[in-house]
């Protein structure tokens, strides 16, 4: 919404076009003839139009007299403000970034958020001259994304438009553009569609395509860009550190977007299901990577013996794919505690077997700022609890616990 039509302005006008028609009038009379409340009235006075509007306090009421033929500050910079919005409108329309206009602007003196950029300028259609400029900027930013692992430097929104949405010819082409290598089941494809299940997401809705994964663990993260590009030849549209430590990596396809999602379906493909040993070990990999975590504590009972416990958990909200996984540890003998929306595996004979048939991928750290144990490797904990000497629960439970 352009400012020169907002609430703000509305409102100042109606004060002005009163106080231009009969000058020298108190605050409550200036809001009855103004259809706004007292409060507003004055706030708006003070605030908007003090540098040319008067106060006097006349008894315990205030009167407002106008100096007329002059513009307030904040009329003037939203004069501004339109100008700024008008130069952008005409450089996206040429084929410009966001990031290209905003350097523009700068030269110029005025600065835009992205927030505003994206607001007043997604509705802008890029003359079709200068579309071929827009698609080889994009493309550059990409090569560069995926190079540095930076961000991208122009919008989600745009990126789709013109190169996954566009026309049939360009959706026909997006679908082309899949390497026949990648029809073929191979584990990089398997690891894929494993993350995207569990910590990931494939969207392809209201005119959207994105395959997106998520984690802490910037091993995972890379790992996922290794795969996708050997599997599908398709570099990052954008890579980033969100709050909290998580990264993110996002990739705009239709293609491939399509094409995993005619494999998830909501569910654990049933070409997993039905897979060789090692193919279902190599998925519950993913789960466990993503979702998995290990508990390990001392307990002290009432006549001072200690008791040492660890388990392994994981959280899955979806009841299908849960019913599905607990099948799958079935199958390769690992026998599972299904309570509420998590799984564990808790007795000391199946963890070991976890451990040798599963286990957790590298560089992979707990995460949980009250646990004793933050920030140490998953692999490296697991292996602690299970090697622990039960004569040495005492000192540590001294140690950590008390």
């Amino acid at each position: 919404m352009r400012l020169d039509i907002s609430t703000t302005l509305r409102r100042i006008n109606k004060i002005k076009k009163v106080l231009l028609n009969k000058n020298d009038v108190t605050i409550k009379d200036l809001a009855k003839q103004s259809n706004l409340p007292e409060t507003t009235t004055s706030l708006y006075v003070q605030n908007y139009l003090k540098d040319i509007c008067l106060i006097k306090k006349i008894g315990r009421e205030k009167r407002v007299s106008l100096i007329k033929n002059k513009s307030s500050l904040f009329e003037s910079n939203l004069e501004k403000q339109n100008s700024k919005l008008d130069l952008a409108k005409e450089l996206r329309k040429k084929g410009f970034s966001y990031s290209e206009i905003k350097e523009r602007l700068v030269k110029q003196g005025f600065y835009m958020g992205n927030g505003t950029l994206s607001e007043n300028l997604r509705g802008i259609n890029i003359d079709e001259n200068s579309k071929g400029r827009y698609l080889r900027k994009i493309q550059e930013d990409r090569t560069r994304a995926g190079k540095i692992g930076g961000k991208i430097r122009v919008s989600m929104n745009d990126f789709k438009n013109l190169h996954i949405l566009g026309t049939e010819a360009v959706k026909k082409k997006a679908i082309e553009r899949i390497p026949e290598s990648s029809k073929k089941l191979t584990k990089e494809k398997i690891w894929i569609i494993g993350h995207c299940i569990f910590d990931g997401s494939v969207i392809n809705k209201n005119r959207y395509a994105v395959i997106a994964y998520t984690n802490k663990s910037r091993y995972l993260i890379n790992k996922f860009k290794k795969n996708m590009l050997g599997v599908y030849h398709l570099e990052p549209t954008d890579i980033w550190k969100r709050e909290g430590g998580v990264y993110v990596i996002r990739y705009c396809s239709i293609a491939v977007v399509r094409d995993i999602n005619t494999s998830i379906k909501q569910e654990i493909p049933e070409f997993i299901m039905n897979s060789k040993r090692n193919t279902k070990l190599l998925f519950l990999k993913t789960f466990w990577d993503d979702e998995g975590a290990i508990h390990f504590g001392i307990t002290k009972d009432k006549k001072e013996h200690f008791h040492i416990n660890i388990n392994i958990e994981a959280f899955c909200e979806n009841n299908k794919i849960r019913e599905q996984l607990i099948r799958l540890h079935g199958d390769i003998g690992i026998p599972i505690i299904n309570y509420g929306k998590k799984i564990r595996i808790s007795t000391r004979k199946n963890i070991i077997r976890f451990k040798k048939e599963i286990s957790f991928s590298p560089r992979i750290y707990l995460s949980y700022p009250k646990s004793k144990f933050h920030g140490w490797e998953k692999r490296k904990l697991l292996n602690f609890g299970l090697n622990f000497k039960h004569k040495d629960a005492s000192d540590l439970y001294r140690k950590l616990w008390m």
